[in-house]
């Protein structure tokens, strides 16, 4: 039955590409519709949707169903996106013909991303998050960007849903002052900023390097002072620490 289910499917698919070849859609759209009316078009006259829909939202209590339903919700992630970039084509390109999006789509290079881990060289640069270097040492390590504004971030996080309201209604005494105020949030915020800091410069065994500009539109981040002390401080003391500019 299942092959046959298959059968019956690959069939219904063979006819849909013959309507489609011989003109279906050419005797349907006028002569200027848009790459957008030709791939709804199309998307139509594929059936998918209601399958994959119904495949997406239905109770998976088996294995091979959970398979299913995790592939047709793909699926329908990857038509909607199709049809985000024919959106952004044709904003782009007014007036652009369906055949100049089907070119444009054919040309673009699309890189496969995997969440796998891959082996690592000795003799490479790694780039990591002060969270995910953890456990990690190399004999030279760069922090890049050490800007005011940037690092620290103090904006604070979890604003949108109360999230950090919400843990801290869960964990912190019933006699504690609650909600807890805006500046406390923001030297909570910093603390955390600079454990990431001492994160990222304790991985190295011999030298870290930290970069920042300094120009009229941006200035480097107070944190740069915790790593290169000020030139105020005697020559003894950086020569002490190691220190270079």
């Amino acid at each position: 039955p299942g092959l046959a289910g298959h059968g019956v499917e690959r069939q219904r698919a063979l006819s849909r590409g013959e309507w489609v070849r011989r003109g279906g859609l050419h005797d349907a759209l006028p002569i200027s519709a848009s790459p957008e009316t030709v791939l709804w078009a199309l998307w139509s006259a594929s059936g998918r949707a209601e399958r994959w829909r119904s495949l997406a939202l239905r109770p998976a209590e088996h294995a091979n169903d959970r398979r299913e339903s995790r592939r047709a919700d793909a699926d329908l992630d990857a038509v909607v996106a199709l049809f985000k970039v024919a959106e952004r084509f044709v904003d782009q390109f007014p007036g652009a013909s369906p055949e100049s999006f089907a070119v444009y789509m054919e040309s673009q290079d699309l890189p496969v991303d995997t969440l796998a881990r891959r082996a690592e060289s000795g003799d490479a640069v790694h780039v990591r998050t002060p969270a995910a270097a953890a456990g990690q040492e190399w004999d030279t390590v760069i922090v890049v960007g050490l800007q005011e504004g940037v690092w620290p971030n103090t904006r604070l996080r979890g604003q949108l849903l109360g999230a950090t309201d919400l843990v801290d209604l869960v964990t912190l005494p019933a006699d504690a002052p609650w909600p807890t105020d805006h500046r406390t949030r923001l030297r909570e915020v910093r603390q955390d900023e600079l454990r990431m800091l001492a994160a990222a410069v304790s991985r190295a065994r011999r030298q870290v390097v930290v970069t920042a500009v300094r120009s009229p539109d941006e200035g480097p981040s107070d944190f740069l002072d915790l790593v290169d002390p000020p030139e105020r401080l005697p020559a003894e003391a950086r020569d002490a620490a190691g220190v270079r500019r």
